[in-house]
This record gives structure tokens, sequence and C-alpha cells, in this order.
């Protein structure tokens, strides 16, 4: 026996006595803001704390533990057993005993060590009654372990468990040296618990509550974006963190600590006014709020006493640009300071009165700063602890945690950030560390600077983001204008096509020498090197000859929209000054007025007036710096305005896609862009620079459907999209042979990704999405597209050559990789300039301040250049609203939207109603997408501020001339858009809830329509509702579920996700936005040929089957069809078609019932040769003397309709559903129903359908189809069947 186990009894003699009864305690408040916190994340490991060390040296397992079975004993704490509900009891006695793991045989036992306290803290605690802690010891050899102690929060605090290693170590110090360890004097825990909720009755609770109030009277707006979808986000489970360790040199730390010192500050003051300084730049704002815990130990009263003290502080910081450094960290010391004073409030009584549910927040703080600055220096005997980290979870519970953990003197500090995923990219979190700990030597140099001198960019990080971005970016000095390009093509292959049209075609020869032609007859009306001449003219030949022969006189080619009204025709021209406009001969009747100079140009003169003689030589030729091209964009005023761009700008871009697309003599373009708008450059100048074809669609506006039969007729190989346009070309596609597309690109408009997915995959090509206004030279940016990827918003791209690309905040200083600001554009691809506008020049066309003499354009976008190089599109500027104190993106709502299957458009706007501000949303979508699952889906994605009011449906939005969306022509909408008519609970599931909200809300009567923030709903109800949600439907979901689906319809659905059994539902078919249709199998055996079945119908419907649970647990009829509500419900779709085969079709017809009571009526319910219940062999003991008779004369091989009789007997979900019919009556559904009869049964019509026909009387249509019940799907019938139900939808929609 050891020699100390002799003393046990003497050292027990000198601990606390523990109390003999089992006691039950409510929870401390700083206990219930963890079992909150809990309560809202279930199941999840975010409020596991504990550390791990290392042992070196000798260790007596057994002294061990027995000290640890001393500490328990005298520690409250470690005795206390929580449940679920947000109960404890206070254990008399509890031992558990120390879990041992050999780690001895690994390589590197160290690192085994660390691997193992990481996964093992990742796992969450079950609050089942027993004590939510785990010590494990980990064993690396006789001289080398592990020790890792873990607790759920609600029982130990980060201070707590210090003072655990403390006395264990004390403890066993004493057991081995054979004396009693001096009893601790700190009070126990219940003594806090106590006092908590005298506090919470006290004078001293209200005066708190009032400060808080005052410090915090609205919620903050966010601080950091959620910006990415993540694994887990649609079960409600929060999101992994990105954990980054790094660093801080103790040298580093301590010069901090003493300049702190000298002006009574901490380091910790330091790294709350970086936070602060980082935060208020990158949102431009001039307060922040940042959460901070408190040990909330009432001073030294129980600074020996384990357990959960801590609470969390919202510590509001002002950060006025104008501040000097001194003023700001002044600030954080004052702020603290007042926070400290009001520490026991509990944090969320604050978030309660501020509704901070409602706003689709999980809490008031964004930020979370911790400094953990504890002594590990101990020993147990002669084995010191050392190398003592913390352990973090990886759960994400705030968007942004920052703890500085100093464990142990002399040695280096560590900066841990646990980054959301959701909020940070890979990489991010540790370039934002640098940043952090940048500001915080920053502001010790530099303590009386002003804080708006201060980067908060570190200049290794600004290099980047200035410079390395662009270091391999190709530059041309200045390349031949694009006119010279393509009259270089007219020598090496004049008779190669150059243009081609359905009627015909010309080649670079004739189009060379009429081009040549028209230029000298520009060049007698004045056209020369800089002037501008404009040209009103179809899609035709006509149109490439103007824009050539223009080019050729060396001025600058204007297109117009023939079609534009004759006022904006008239003021552009007045603008532009041009010296004459060329129109179409036909149009001169309407455009003949417009100038003084117009010359027509007529494309169709017979080839014999063409003199073969040589043309003599146009005088001028175009310079590089010459003016190329004037295009005409809408302004901000509302009068248009003139870009200019010069010919080296056009031939730079030019260059850049002949490369990057590999254009040749073989390629040909699809001229499909309106070319008063620059990608149609890419169409008509690309192919002709490089020798190849430009295909002309018919003159007139142009529908997208079209063009892939035009393309294939041409062989187009390249093309330019808007996101509209190129959606309807793949709509196009189908049917259309020969297609030989292999590059294009797609702009204007944000790209979706399930859009970019479907074109790279259905047609094989490169797809580019592209990024640049027009001042730019037709895009700035690109980034090549994939077939496979989530739904995260694409990128914009790299900048292509003679680019730069800047993201900068007001100041026009440089952004931080992966934080928003305003896009700038540089280098030697900009506009000359607006036409005669120099006023607009000098507000947008600035001195570039990083390339001296250069000039960048302001493009009055947001963006952020991510951590891989790549620049990504936030919105417009101009597009930024503010409502109910919310900074808003609408380009962010309209992406939401766009990510919805079956939504092709998307627009969003601030209105005002009855002096009301508030979001509307228009989409463009198939029919099956409605308002209201669009809002369940935004719920999902966006802030309950950024949820659209109303949302209005259409099949397609109006669009300009060139293909974007028109705001204008949006049409207006009536309040309450998205309300729905009022309806009782239609299911077993709704009435359960119902019961449950007018419990926890105290309210009658409660509708399923009536959201819960509205009725009075907030933190603590939604907390009770969850309890009994949990209790009463066994399924444990979270806060999120609640305030994502506010309306018991809504959270109807989403529990229906959870409580149903698995494999119930399954997808048959592609979803391609058809008609679902439900088909209820017989049992577990209809899998294969229903999937037949699918495949035969499929461009009718999306089939779904819907089977029996496997468990054979069903009570009766109404429990299947109540699952089978929850299947289709969930499905997110309308309930479309309700089916079912055989006994099935019974279980369909209750559930087409039930999906009527619930609001979403089926379009019709097919019964596929259901037999009546009621009838003589419908029931259930016909079924047992079916199955009797098989066991009997044995004859389980023998077929019966395609199915072995043994196996027909023994399907538990057949035999399950034929067992629930006992005493079922079905029930007269208030719908079309078609009933499909075998041929097979045709003798036994009456008595197996009679029934049928007399409970739906007129509602009843029939069908007959060949076979024998279950040989329906035989491969000589199924074929009859399939078009059975494609008739019965073409004859549904006819009537």
């Amino acid at each position: 026996m050891d020699a100390s186990s002799s003393i046990r009894p003497r050292v027990n003699e000198g601990l606390s006595r523990a109390q003999p009864a089992e006691d039950s305690l409510r929870l401390s408040l700083s206990q219930r803001e963890v079992w909150l916190d809990q309560r809202a994340w279930p199941a999840s490991p975010h409020l596991n704390i504990g550390g791990g060390a290392y042992l070196e040296g000798p260790l007596d397992l057994n002294r061990f533990r027995q000290a640890l079975v001393c500490l328990v004993a005298e520690s409250e704490a470690l005795r206390l057993a929580p449940d679920s509900n947000g109960r404890q009891v206070l254990l008399p006695a509890f031992e558990r005993d120390l879990e041992v793991v050999d780690l001895s045989a690994s390589l590197d036992p160290r690192k085994a060590m660390r691997q193992w306290w990481s996964a093992r803290i990742r796992e969450p605690f079950v609050l089942d009654g027993t004590p939510p802690w785990r010590f494990t010891l980990l064993r690396g050899s006789d001289d080398l372990y592990g020790l890792t102690i873990q607790f759920h929060h609600l029982i130990m605090d980060g201070w707590g468990t210090t003072q655990v290693m403390k006395r264990w170590s004390e403890i066993y110090n004493a057991l081995a040296l054979s004396v009693i360890c001096p009893p601790t004097d700190a009070p126990g825990y219940r003594k806090f618990i106590a006092e908590s909720h005298a506090y919470r009755d006290s004078p001293a609770y209200q005066d708190d509550a009032v400060y808080w109030r005052t410090q915090v009277p609205e919620v903050p707006a966010p601080l950091i974006e959620r910006r990415y979808d993540y694994e887990g986000m649609h079960a409600g489970q929060l999101p992994q963190s990105r954990l980054v360790e790094q660093r801080i040199p103790r040298a580093d730390y301590e010069r901090v600590e003493q300049q702190a010192a000298g002006a009574g500050l901490t380091v910790f003051n330091y790294v709350l006014a970086a936070l602060a300084l980082y935060f208020s730049r990158v949102n431009n704002v001039q307060e922040v709020v940042i959460g901070v815990p408190s040990l909330n130990r009432s001073g030294r009263a129980y600074k020996s006493t384990l357990g959960m003290f801590a609470g969390v502080l919202a510590v509001k910081v002002a950060v006025h640009p104008d501040m000097r450094v001194d003023e700001l960290l002044g600030a954080t010391r004052i702020a603290m300071r007042g926070a400290l004073r009001h520490a026991r409030y509990p944090l969320s009584d604050l978030g309660r009165e501020l509704e901070v549910i409602r706003q689709g927040r999980d809490g008031l703080l964004d930020i979370f700063l911790s400094f953990e600055r504890q002594d590990y220096s101990l020993a147990f005997g002669d084995t010191p602890l050392v190398d003592a980290r913390q352990l973090f979870s990886g759960s994400a519970r705030y968007p942004l945690g920052v703890t500085v953990c100093d464990f142990h003197p002399g040695e280096d500090l560590e900066l841990v950030l646990d980054a959301s995923e959701a909020c940070f990219a890979q990489g991010e979190p540790e370039l934002l560390g640098r940043r952090l700990w940048h500001l915080v030597e920053a502001m010790r140099a530099h303590p009386e600077s002003g804080i708006a001198q201060l980067s908060i960019v570190p200049s290794e990080e600004q290099w980047a983001v200035l410079y390395g971005l662009h270091r391999d970016i190709a530059t041309h000095e200045y390349p031949p204008p694009f006119i010279t390009l393509f009259e270089h093509q007219v020598a090496l292959r004049p008779e190669a096509p150059a243009v081609v049209w359905d009627e015909g075609e010309t080649d670079y020869a004739t189009l060379n020498r009429r081009a040549t032609m028209l230029a000298q007859r520009l060049v007698a009306q004045g056209a020369g090197r800089d002037k501008v001449v404009a040209m009103a003219m179809a899609r035709t030949c006509s149109m490439v000859v103007a824009m050539l022969a223009i080019s050729k006189t060396g001025a600058a080619f204007l297109p117009l929209d023939p079609d534009a009204p004759l006022e904006r025709l008239a003021d552009i021209l007045e603008q532009s000054r041009a010296c004459a406009l060329m129109i179409d001969p036909a149009a001169g009747g309407r455009l003949g007025q417009l100038h003084p100079n117009i010359v027509r140009v007529r494309w169709n003169e017979p080839l014999s007036d063409v003199s073969e003689a040589p043309l003599p030589p146009l005088t001028a030729k175009p310079a590089p710096r010459d003016l190329a091209y004037v295009l005409f964009t809408s302004g901000s005023t509302g009068r248009p305005k003139g870009v200019m761009v010069e010919h080296a700008v056009l031939s730079r871009r030019l260059a850049w896609l002949s490369r990057a697309y590999g254009v040749d003599w073989r390629d040909c373009s699809g001229q499909s862009t309106q070319y008063t708008f620059d990608p149609s450059l890419i169409e008509l100048l690309l192919p002709l620079i490089n020798g190849g074809r430009v295909a002309l669609p018919p003159p007139g506006r142009l529908l997208p459907e079209t063009l892939p039969a035009f393309a294939a007729r041409h062989g187009v190989t390249f093309i330019a999209f808007v996101p509209t346009t190129l959606q309807r070309y793949l709509d196009g596609c189908a049917g259309v042979q020969g297609l030989k597309l292999r590059v294009a690109c797609c702009g204007g408009e944000v790209l979706s990704p399930a859009l970019a997915r479907r074109f790279v995959n259905e047609t094989g090509a490169r797809l580019f999405n592209v990024y640049g206004p027009t001042e730019a030279s037709i895009f700035a940016t690109a980034w090549e597209c994939q077939g496979s990827g989530d739904d995260t918003p694409l990128p914009i791209g790299r900048p292509i050559d003679d680019t730069r690309i800047y993201v900068l905040d007001s100041q026009l200083r440089p952004m931080p990789l992966g934080i928003p600001g305003e896009i700038y554009i540089g280098g030697d691809t900009l506009a000359r300039g607006y036409l005669h506008r120099p006023e607009l020049d000098a507000a947008v066309f600035l001195d570039d301040p990083f390339q001296p003499g250069a000039r960048m354009y302001k493009t009055g976008d947001r963006g952020w250049l991510g951590v891989e190089g790549n620049l990504h599109f936030v919105g417009r500027l101009d597009r930024q609203v503010k409502l109910r104190g919310y900074r808003i993106e609408l380009g962010e709502i309209e992406a939401a939207c766009l990510q919805v299957n079956g939504v092709s458009q998307a627009a969003a706007r601030l209105v005002e109603l009855g002096g009301k501000p508030q979001i509307h949303a228009w989409v463009g979508a198939a029919d099956h997408v409605t308002a209201q699952r669009l809002q369940s889906v935004l719920r999902q994605r966006l802030p309950d501020y950024m949820i659209p009011s109303a949302i209005c449906v259409l099949p397609r939005l109006a669009e300009s001339t060139v293909g974007k969306i028109d705001y204008d022509a949006l049409p207006l909408q009536q309040p309450g858009s998205l309300a729905e008519p009022a309806r009782p609970p239609g299911t077993a599931l709704e009435r359960e809830l119902v019961a449950i909200w007018e419990s926890a809300l105290s309210a009658r009567p409660i509708g399923i329509h009536d959201n819960f923030f509205d009725i009075g709903g907030d933190s603590l109800a939604a907390v009770a509702i969850l309890s009994a949600i949990d209790s009463r439907l066994g399924c444990s979901v979270p806060m999120y579920t609640l305030t994502e689906h506010p309306t018991i319809e809504r959270l109807a659905i989403a529990l229906g996700k959870k409580i149903t059994p698995p494999d119930m539902i399954l997808s048959l078919s592609p979803e391609n936005g058809r008609t679902p249709l439900y088909l209820a199998a017989s049992g577990h055996g209809d899998l294969l040929r229903f999937t037949e079945l699918a495949r035969l119908v499929s461009d009718t419907y999306d089939v779904y089957m819907l089977q029996p649970p496997m468990d054979n647990q069903l009570k009766d009829v109404a429990s299947l069809a109540e699952l089978y509500v929850n299947c289709i419900v969930a499905q997110g779709r309308e309930p479309g078609i309700m089916a079912g085969f055989s006994v099935g079709g019974v279980a369909a017809l209750e559930t087409a019932r039930l999906l009527k009571s619930s609001g979403a009526p089926v379009r019709m319910l097919v019964l596929l040769d259901t037999i009546h219940p009621r009838s003589i062999v419908g029931g259930v003991g016909s079924w047992r003397a079916l199955g009797w008779l098989v066991r009997t004369l044995r004859i389980q091989e023998l077929s019966l309709n395609g199915r072995r009789l043994g196996g027909l007997v023994g399907d538990p979900g057949l035999v399950a559903q034929v067992m629930a019919l006992r005493g079922f009556q079905p029930r007269e559904f208030d719908g079309h129903t078609c009933l499909v009869r075998s041929s097979g049964l045709a003798n036994w019509d009456r008595l197996f359908f009679g029934k049928w026909r007399r409970l739906l009387k007129d509602r009843l249509s029939e069908r007959r189809v060949p076979g024998m019940h279950g040989s329906i799907f035989e491969s000589n019938n199924i074929n009859e069947l399939a078009a059975t139900l494609n008739a019965i939808m073409d004859e549904r929609h006819a009537a």
C-alpha cells in the first residue's frame, strides 16, 4: 500500500466538509447566462473551457488520484450537477476516477498529447445531472505526462481553472509530506448563488440596468459581416473556428507594459484601443462595443473559490478621428472603469431589453477580448507543470474572439484569434492578428500622434495590396490601334470571311475597301484625329463598315441606339459636338433632322460600283494616344456623360482578351451585345484583329433564347453576356445541336454561382466573371468560373493587363485584405475622361497616390480583396441605405435572392410607404418560387433588418437596352405583400406548438401566422418554448431555429425536418422546377419501379417517393399522413400532385386532406389502383388471411404482380400500412381526384372501387391502364402508365 494512503483520513479532517444531503439549487446569475447560451445552441461544445500542460518528472499516480478525491470533496463547484432544463443539485459526495491514457508509443508524445487535448475539448458535455468536468492524464513516459482539465462553463470560469490546479497541487504535496493540508478559507459557491439572487432583487440591480441602457441604448450595428456559408449552418449549428495562435515576444510585451504603467494604464488598454481603432476605421463608425469578461468575484471575497463567477461586459469605446493616441487609451480606461462598477448586471437582460433576437442576432457582441494572465508556476512534488496552454472548443460563439495568454513569466505570450469561418476566410485571422499587434506597437511608439495618422495595415501587407498584387501584370507601352491590326489581317488573308449573317457574308478585302471609301467621304465632312463621328445604325454589316471607316479617319466613333428617344439623341449629339451622324438610309425620316451632316451608309450597293482601282491613301492615321471611341453612359444627375477612350487603352484590353481567349483565325464571335455597351467591342473587334469572323444576328431587339440556334448556324466560339442573357441563352440551348461555343465572359451585374456552374457544366465552355466600368475600358478584372463549388458569391477576379486595383477608405488609405472599401482602378487602361466635362473628371479621375504621375478612377463600388488576391464585389456605394440605424447593402439582398433555386433576376430598393421606410424586393423567377418561400430562405441568410417587407415575384423583370434590370420600371408593391390568409393549425405538430406558445407567452389565442416577436416574445420566452419542444417532442433545437422561423407554421416546417425519420422521402429525379409529384409507396419494395416511372415522366414532374418509416412504428393512417406532410412541407415547394399506389393511396388521401387544412392544398390527388379499405379484400382481415395462406402452403417463392409472395407479406412497410387501416374510415377529400385502375381488376371493379365513387362523387375522374395491379409498372405497361400521368397533368391545366 502507498504510505500516503494511511494519512488520508487526517488530510481529509482538514478539508471543508460536504453537506450530508443532496441540495437542489438555483443557478447563480452567472450560471444562468451560460445556461441560456447553451440552450440557444444545444449540443454545442462552445462552452467547454479548460487547458492542458505537461508534467516533467515522475508522478505518484495513486497520490495524484487521492488528491483529486480530496479536491472534489472540499469543492462545491466540482459536485454541482446541472441538467439541461436549468436546474442543478449539489451532490453530498462524488467521485470520478482520473482518466489515464497511455501515449508512450507515439513517435512524438508531446505532439500526440496536444492533438488529444484539442480533440477532447471539442466533445460537448451532456448536462444529465452529473458534474460536467473531466480530468485526464496522458502518459508519455515515466518522466513525461500531459494533464488536461476540462469543464462546462456552467460550473467553472477561467480564473477557477487556475485555482483548481493550485489547490490540487497543494493537496498532492501535503499527501507527499504526510501532513494535514490547511483547509481553504474561501466561501462555498452556494453563498455566491444566494448573493447573486439577492442582488437581482436589490436597488443596485436597477441602478446597473439604468447604466447599461444608457451606455447601450440600441443594438450596436454589426462590426463583422457574416460572409460565408458553412457546413451545419442550416442545421442551426455554430460555425467552426479558424484558430490562430501568434507569439508575442516577451521583450516586446514588456516594452508596452512599461510604457502603459507610466501612464497609469495596462497592456489590456492598448489591445482594447487597437481593436476599437481598427474596427471603427474599417466600419467608418465612431463607437465600438466590445465584449470583455469580468471576474465578478466581489474583490477578494471569492478569489480562491472554485466555480463560475465571470460575467461579460459590453464595453463601449468612443473613437473620434481627431483623437490623439493617448486620448484613445484614456477613453478605454474610463470605459473599463465605468463598466466594472456595474459588472454584476447580466448581459442577457440587456439583450432582452433591446430585443436582440428580433434583429436576427444571437448576441449584442461581435468581438470578445480576454486577457488570461494566470500563473501556472506550480509543481506536484518535484515535478513541475510546464508549457500550460488554454484550449479552445473549435466552435465560434462570436465572430471574433481575441485572447492574450500570459501563463509563464519569462516566456513569450500568445495572441490567440478565435475567428468564425462564417466571417473570415482562410488566412484572414493571421493577418488580423498581425494588424492588431502592429497597432499596439504603433500606439506605444507614437502616443501623442493623431489616431488618423496610424495605418491599420502593417507595411508588409500594404506592399502586398499596393504592389505585390500587380507585380506580375503585363504592360503594353504603346500597342498599335486596332484598325492597324485589322489592316494587317486584310493583307494576310484578304479572301477570308470577315463578317457573316444569315443571308450572306463578306471577306476582309471587301470589308476593308468599303470602309476606306466611306472614310474618304467622312474626311470630306471634317472627320479626323480627336474628332467625333456619331453612328445610329442597326445591327448590319453597314454598322461594321461605319465603325472601321471612322477609325480609318483617325476620328472616334460614337455609337448611338437608333431606337432611343429623339430628345436623348439630340442631347448626346449636342454634347459630343460630332462632326457627322451616320445612319441607315431607311432611318432618314426619323433621324435625318438630328444633325446637319448626315451620312447614309448603304451596305447593299452593288459590288460593281466599287472600283478595283487602288484607293488614294487617307492622310491621317490614328495614333495610340488618339481617341478611339466615345460611349455615353447614364449620369448621376440624369444627363448622360460621354466616356472618352483612347486607341492604346482599347488595344491593351484587346491584347489581354486575345491571349486569355486564345483567339485566332478559326474563331467566330456572336455579336449579341448592343453596340452602345462596351462589351460589344469584344464581339466586333476581337475577331477582326485576329483574322476571325463576326456573326451578326438579324437587326432589332434580340431574344437571348434565339442565340443558341444562331450560334450553331455560324459556328460561334465566343460571346459576351450579362447574367440575364446568359440565363436565357442556356434556356434556349435545349435541343440545339452543333454548338461550338468555347469561351464567354459575363459582367454588368452580379453573376450567381448556380448560373455560372450551370453554364460551365452544360456547355463545356470557359466562362469569365468580369468587372469594370466603361471608364476602365470594357472590364478591369476577370475570374474564370468553375463547374463545381457552393453558393458563396463569386469573386470578380484579379486585375488584368495594364490595370491596378485598389480598395481604399474615404481618406484614400488602403483597406486590409478581406475588408470592404471603395474600389479604385489605376493603370494605363483608364479613359481619358468625360467629353467636355472637366468638372466630372476632377471628381473621379484622381492622382494615384501610390504611382507618381499616374491616375486612378473612383468607381463608387464597394468591394474587398481576398487573401488570394481576388477582388470581391459588394455593391454600389450609392445603393447603401440606412434603415433603423443599420447600414444595408441592397446588392447583398439581391445576391441572397439570386442564390435561391429558380431565381434568375433580383432587385431591391428602399421605398417609403405612409412615411415609413422599408425594403421591397422584386425577382424574376420560375413558377414554383413564391414570395413566402423566398422570405423563408432569406431569413436563413440575412439578419432580420435586411428582410424585405414585400417581395414581388414576376416571370421576368424589365430590362434596359443593354440587358440590365430597369429599376425605374419595377411595379409598385402594396404593404402586406407577404401576408398570408389566417387558418387554424392543420397538423398535430402545429397544434402542439400552439399549446407550447400559448403557455410560454401567456397569451391566447395564438394563430399559426402570428410572429413570435410581435406577440411579446423575448429570449426568456424563446428558452421556455425550446425547452418545451425538447421535453414534449423529444427534439432539441437551437435558438437559431426559432429566430429564423418565428411563426408556428414556419417553425413546424423546420421541426418537421428534424422529427421525420430518415429515408421517408427520396427524390427520384433532378429538380428542374417542374410540378412536384409525390408518390406514396405501398411499402418498402417500390423504389425500383417508381424510379423507372420517374424517368419516364421527368419532362412533366419532379418526382419524390414517400415510404413508411423503417422502424415499423405506425400507430394509424393519420400518423403516417402527418409524417408525409412534414416531408412534403420540408421541401419548401408547393405540394403539387399527391399520388399513392395500392394501399399507399389511402395514406395519400389522408395526406392530401391534411395539406389542404394546413393551407398548402395539392393540385390534385391520384389513386393508383388503390382498393377502398372498407371493401371485402381491402382491410386487415383479408391481409392476415393471405399471410396465413402463404405460410401454411409454403408458397413464398410464387410471384404475384411482379413480387414474391414471401417478400410481399414480409414487407414491413406494407404490413405496417395494412395494420394501420384497423378502424380507419376514409373521409372525403375536397379536391379533384383521379382514380387510375388496372385493367386486370376490371372484373372486380364495383367491389374494389365502388366505394370511392360514392365517397368522392363528382370530384372523381377515372382512367384505366393495362396490367394487373403491380404489373402496371412492368416494361410492357409502364409507358402507358407514364403517358396517363402526363395526360392527367395536361387535363388538370386545362381545367
